[in-house]
C-alpha cells in the first residue's frame, strides 16, 4: 500500500501544493474550477477528525498528568481489571446507556480546553510558529519511544512479544480484504493525503524547487520506518508484561483505545520505573498528536485564507482563533 497508493498520492499532493502555491482548495481549482469542492471536503474532512482526535490527546494528557504523581500509576493496583475500570470508569465516566444522563466527565474536559489551547499558540503565526514547535516534536518522539524500546527488550519475555509482532506470518490473511483495507487505512492516515495537509504546507516551498521527489521519498519512507519502531517499542512490553502475568502475549494484546489507554499503561506498571516511562510513553503520545493536529488545523485554514473569506479576516491569528473555538 505504501508503493501502490502512499508515495504517489503524497508526491501528487505535494505537487500541486508547490506548484500552484495554494492549499487544497485552490490548487484543485486551479486545475479545474470544479475541483474545488474536493478540495474544501478533504480540509473540512480533516478538521472533523481533528474534533475527535484531540479529544484522544486530551486523555493521553491525563494519563501524562496522572504519571507526574508521586503515589504510584493510579490504574495499578488490587482487582484484575483496575487498568479497564480506570480509563472507563474515573477518567470517561461512561454512563450505563443513553438513557442515563451524567455530568460532563472534568479531567478529560479540562485537559481538551488546554489541548486546544496548545494547538492555538503553536499554529497562530503560520509555518513561523508551527515550525519551531516542529523542532522540538519530531526528534523527541523518537528519543523517548527508543528509551521506552531499550527499557522494554531488556525484560523477561520481551522478545516473545517481538516474535509474535514480526516472527509470525500469516500469508492466508493476504488473500482477504480486510487486511488491505487497514493497511490502506493506516498509510493515508499516517502520511495525512487526502486530507489536504500536505498541499498546504508544500504551497510554502519555492515554485520551482526541486526537492519535491526527495521530499516525497523522505515522509514516506521515514514515517513508515517510524510505524514499525514503534512496533517494537509496543510488542516489547506487552511480551514482558504476559511474562510477568504468566499468560500468552495474544491474551494480552488488544486494538484500539484499549490498547493505548488499558493494555499498554498497565504493561509499563509492570516494569521498573512505571511513573517515568508511562511519562515518556504519553509525553510521545502528546508530541505526534500536536503534530497531526496542527497540520489538520492549517489544512482548513490553507483553504480559508486562500478563499475570498479569507480577504474579510483581520489577521490568521484571528482565524485559527476561530477554529480553535469552533473546535
Amino acid at each position: 500500500c505504501l508503493f501502490l497508493l502512499g508515495i504517489p498520492v503524497l508526491l501528487l499532493e505535494l505537487g500541486l501544493g508547490q506548484v500552484f502555491q495554494g492549499g487544497h482548495g485552490s490548487s484543485l481549482a486551479s486545475v479545474h474550477p470544479r475541483l474545488r469542492g474536493f478540495g474544501i471536503a478533504s480540509a473540512l474532512t480533516a478538521f472533523l477528525t481533528l474534533t475527535y482526535y484531540s479529544a484522544i490527546l486530551a486523555w493521553a494528557l491525563v494519563y501524562f498528568l496522572c504519571s507526574l504523581g508521586s503515589g504510584g500509576l493510579p490504574w495499578m493496583g488490587s482487582g484484575e481489571d483496575r487498568a479497564a475500570s480506570f480509563f472507563f470508569e474515573e477518567v470517561l465516566q461512561l454512563s450505563p446507556g443513553p438513557d442515563h444522563l451524567t455530568l460532563l466527565a472534568w479531567m478529560p474536559e479540562n485537559a481538551l480546553v488546554l489541548v486546544w489551547t496548545a494547538i492555538y499558540l503553536c499554529t497562530r503565526n503560520g509555518v513561523k510558529s508551527a515550525g519551531w514547535v516542529v523542532k522540538w516534536t519530531v526528534p523527541l518522539p523518537l528519543l523517548l519511544l527508543l528509551a521506552i524500546f531499550l527499557h522494554g527488550i531488556s525484560k523477561p519475555g520481551a522478545t516473545d512479544g517481538i516474535d509474535m509482532y514480526m516472527g509470525q506470518w500469516d500469508m492466508k490473511s493476504l488473500a482477504g480484504v480486510e487486511v488491505w483495507r487497514d493497511a490502506a487505512g493506516q498509510i493515508f492516515f499516517t502520511l495525512s493525503i487526502s486530507l489536504g495537509v500536505m498541499s498546504a504546507y508544500s504551497s510554502w516551498n519555492p515554485q520551482a524547487s526541486p526537492h519535491l521527489i526527495q521530499d516525497n521519498f523522505i515522509i514516506s519512507f521515514s514515517n513508515s520506518a517510524f510505524s514499525v519502531f514503534a512496533g517494537f517499542a509496543v510488542y516489547s512490553v506487552l511480551g514482558a508484561m504476559a511474562y510477568v502475568k504468566g499468560t500468552e502475549v495474544a491474551s494480552v494484546v488488544t486494538s484500539g483505545p484499549g490498547l493505548v489507554f488499558v493494555t499498554y499503561p498497565e504493561g509499563l506498571g509492570y516494569l521498573p520505573f512505571p511513573g517515568l516511562f508511562s511519562c515518556f510513553f504519553f509525553l510521545t503520545l502528546l508530541t505526534l498528536g500536536l503534530d497531526s493536529a496542527m497540520s489538520m488545523l492549517k489544512a482548513l485554514a490553507c483553504c480559508i485564507v486562500d478563499s475570498s473569506l479569507g480577504t474579510r479576516l483581520q489577521s490568521r491569528h484571528s482565524l485559527h482563533k476561530i477554529l480553535c473555538i469552533v473546535g
